[in-house]
């Protein structure tokens, strides 16, 4: 009996430090660039943004027990080479989490669903003060943190426009454990943005930009990271509606609970390889993939006899093609040793988002592998800007999100093809 009540306080012990190690310990590094030019009315709604999180965000946070990193960057420090030194400066621990906040100009000069940011207080940018918002969040991912969550508040046409100022929206009540809850529960990634591209941002003086305070609201009302994004969507959408507008966020979602995760983590890959790859030594797909794969597709590249690479141009269609593009380089036959971390990502569940979400995003895949084992072969194309791979088998297309493992299969790309000048500026 006494064994059994020791128990019982060991477990309640170790529930309490658990607890405690992912509140007190954990620290949330806020980034929030802002532009402040005060002749540009647009930055006066950003700056009436910036001012909303630093009086409730950052305030509650610290309130919820969570160490707070709160840096603003405006007036001189709104610049890319500011940007850029602080994220390549950033240290982080494992149980921390990131959140960059951009409230400024942006525009759409790439094609991509996310905006290019014109970080500068200029009106008109030029290619120098230019990012796309997808590469920031590449850059903070690569960090480490528990979660990284990047939020841009900018136009996203093809022309930069200046934000239009309407009347507004509302402020909820605060509800500041539903704001512990999500910093404390989850470990992933979240990118989300004001518009949709060819869509315009809205805001005021008073509310400041309605995409920065729906995503603010937000917060302290949604339970989970889906909710968040849905309830950011909805709220901006009805106030544009409500003034004849049209604005509607789109982000991409990449999160799970910590104890979800804990089940997936990535198995350690084999310390020896031997050249030649054998059923006794080859690892096998977790189940979920290859229930999503299906069993002959998983064996073919788990087991694969053979496996080709290649490099393509991602927007040329013309000449000899894998998978419809133009192939620009290719390597045959990888040993053992080169594929086998690809293989461990693919068939690991913790690499995959298994979400409902469909992203917004242009399929431009620059490596593609072919996997040979026996007569059956399935091709695979790796998009790192979407974070999206497809895998083709005998007319058969699987399409799923990479984000979790962003950074191990551009690794895995660069290690095959280290010297390629395209390749080494993937990030």
């Amino acid at each position: 009996m006494k064994t059994f009540f020791f128990a019982i306080i060991l477990s309640l012990l170790g529930q309490t430090l658990w607890s405690q190690q992912n509140t007190v310990q954990t620290q949330i590094h806020i980034l929030h660039f802002a532009c402040s030019n005060p002749d540009d009315e647009a930055c006066k709604l950003n700056q009436r943004t910036l001012q909303l999180y630093r009086s409730s965000l950052f305030k509650d946070l610290q309130a919820s027990g969570f160490r707070v990193n709160y840096r603003e960057y405006k007036e001189g420090d709104f610049n890319l080479n500011t940007l850029r030194q602080t994220i390549n400066g950033l240290k982080v621990e494992a149980n921390d989490i990131v959140l960059f906040l951009y409230s400024g100009h942006g525009s759409n000069t790439d094609g991509t669903a996310t905006p290019t940011l014109n970080v500068s207080n200029n009106i008109v940018s030029t290619p120098r003060d230019r990012i796309n918002l997808k590469t920031i969040q590449n850059q903070l991912m690569g960090k480490g943190a528990r979660m990284t969550i990047v939020v841009g508040n900018a136009c996203n046409k093809v022309q930069q426009v200046a934000q239009n100022s309407v009347p507004g929206g509302t402020h909820i009540a605060r509800n500041r454990s539903n704001l512990s809850i999500l910093f404390t529960n989850y470990k992933g990634h979240v990118l989300i943005w004001s518009a949709k591209k060819g869509q315009s941002a809205y805001g005021d003086l008073i509310s400041g930009n309605y995409f920065g305070e729906s995503f603010l609201d937000a917060l302290y009302e949604a339970q989970s990271w889906e909710q968040v994004v849905m309830l950011t969507k909805q709220k901006t959408t009805n106030i544009a509606k409500a003034n004849g507008l049209a604005q509607v966020p789109d982000a991409n979602l990449s999160v799970a609970p910590l104890n979800v995760l804990a089940k997936t983590t990535k198995p350690p890959l084999p310390t020896a390889m031997s050249s030649t790859p054998s059923k006794s030594t080859t690892a096998l797909a977790e189940a979920k993939v290859t229930g999503f794969l299906g069993t002959s597709v998983a064996s073919t590249i788990m087991q694969a006899e053979r496996v080709n690479v290649y490099l393509l141009y991602p927007f040329k269609h013309d000449g000899q093609t894998f998978e419809g593009f133009r192939i620009r380089k290719k390597i045959d036959n990888l040993s053992a040793s080169q594929i086998q971390p690809l293989k461990s990502i693919i068939g690991n569940t913790a690499s995959y988002s298994f979400d409902q979400l469909v992203k917004n995003c242009i399929f431009s895949p620059l490596v593609g592998v072919e996997f040979q084992k026996g007569n059956d072969t399935v091709k695979l194309l790796l998009c790192t800007d979407c974070d999206v791979w497809r895998f083709y088998n005998n007319n058969t297309k699987k399409e799923e999100d990479f984000d979790n493992a962003h950074a191990d299969v551009v690794n895995w790309i660069k290690t095959i093809f280290p010297n390629d000048p395209i390749i080494k500026k993937i990030n």
